[in-house]
C-alpha cells in the first residue's frame, strides 16, 4: 500500500487550504504507476501514540502544539522528500536554529492527524510547496542523547512552489533544490538520520533506473 488515506486536521492557517487539496490516494496511485515502481523498504512501526508535554532541546515548536510519543518514548514525526517529475534534485529548506544549515522539510505529527498529512502540512508550512505523495519511503529512527525520534518518511512530487509561504514570512526560512549528490554531502556532515533518508531513496531510485 502506497498510502493511507490522510484526513487533514483543519488549522488556522492560511496555507492550510493548499494542504488539503494535497491528499489525495487516487493522485498519488496514479502518479505511481506512470512515474516510479519502487519496493517498500520499511514498514510502520506498530506502536500507540501518546500525547503528553515533554522538553526537546534543539527543536522548535509552533506555540499550543502538542508532542506525540509513541509506547517506547519516541517523538513521531514525518518528513517528505521532494522532487520534481524528471529531475535529481531535492528540495531542502534552512534549518530554524541553525539557517547555515539546510535540512529535509518535516515536523511533529499532532493529535488525531495522520502521518501523511502531517508531512504534506510540514512542507507547505516550511518549503512553500504544494504536490502529490507518490510513496511511503520508511520510519526512520533518531536515537542521540538529547532526542528520541520515529520518522515516516514520504517522496512528495512537486507540482507548484508558493511566492510566499508560512516560514518565509515568519521567520525568513529559504529553500533550494539541490543535486541529490550535493544534498546527500551536506546531511552527512550535520544530520546522519536525515541522510539515511536520502541514501534509501538514492538506493531505490537507483534500483527502479529513474
Amino acid at each position: 500500500m502506497l498510502l493511507r488515506e490522510a484526513t487533514p486536521v483543519p488549522l488556522p492557517n492560511p496555507f492550510w487550504g493548499k494542504v488539503r487539496a494535497c491528499v489525495c490516494p487516487e493522485d498519488a496511485s496514479e502518479v505511481s504507476r506512470s512515474l516510479f515502481s519502487w519496493p517498500q523498504i520499511s514498514a510502520t512501526l506498530p506502536h500507540s501514540p501518546t500525547t503528553h508535554q515533554r522538553p526537546d532541546e534543539n527543536m522548535k515548536d509552533k506555540p499550543n502544539s502538542a508532542r506525540i510519543y509513541d509506547e517506547d518514548g519516541f517523538r513521531r514525526r514525518a518528513a517528505c522528500i521532494c522532487v520534481r517529475k524528471d529531475s535529481d534534485e531535492v528540495l531542502l529548506v534552512t534549518s530554524s536554529s541553525r539557517p547555515e544549515q539546510w535540512i529535509v522539510p518535516g515536523g511533529g505529527i499532532e493529535p488525531e492527524e495522520e502521518p501523511s498529512a502531517t508531512a504534506v502540512r510540514e512542507v507547505v508550512e516550511e518549503a512553500g510547496v504544494v504536490g502529490r505523495l507518490h510513496r511511503r519511503l520508511g520510519t526512520f529512527e533518531d536515537r542521540t542523547h538529547i532526542r528520541r525520534h520515529r520518522t515516516d518518511v514520504f517522496v512528495m512530487i512537486v507540482t507548484e512552489e508558493l511566492p510566499e509561504w508560512e516560514d518565509s514570512l515568519g521567520i525568513g526560512r529559504k529553500r533550494k533544490w539541490f543535486k541529490l549528490e550535493d544534498a546527500l554531502n551536506m546531511l552527512r556532515l550535520h544530520k546522519p538520520t536525515q541522510h539515511t533518508y536520502l541514501e534509501s531513496f538514492a538506493l531505490n531510485k537507483q534500483k527502479a533506473n529513474v
